[in-house]
């Protein structure tokens, strides 16, 4: 599990910069830097939606589809902490979001 800060505040999992989810996803099949990945389990949140932080934890399990970053292993992250951030500054779908911490093995 790694230690998962959140910076996409538009998402419904994301309390106080960590996620309610115990186990997220990335995607980025073909992916050579970051802005290629994404996050596979962001929601959109609704008018006056907060995730519950009692539920928010830091450590969360990443099964991860970007299998050229050096931090995955047989599909799983193994980086110690992890960052997911938007590529723009008012995200709206998974496709805006992305794993900062994406690394392209040489």
């Amino acid at each position: 599990m790694a230690y998962l800060v959140c910076e996409v505040k538009a998402c419904a999992h994301n309390g106080d910069g960590l996620c309610s989810l115990s186990d997220i996803q990335v995607d980025g099949d073909s992916a050579c830097v970051c802005d290629q990945t994404c996050c596979l389990s962001f929601s959109p949140k609704s008018a006056g939606q907060n995730a519950r932080c009692g539920a928010c934890r830091p450590q969360t399990a990443i099964d991860c589809e970007a299998r050229r970053c050096v931090y995955n292993e047989t599909g799983v992250c193994q980086a110690e902490r992890v960052r997911v951030s938007g590529c723009k500054d008012h995200v709206c779908s998974r496709q805006e979001t992305e794993c900062s911490t994406f690394i392209c093995r040489e």
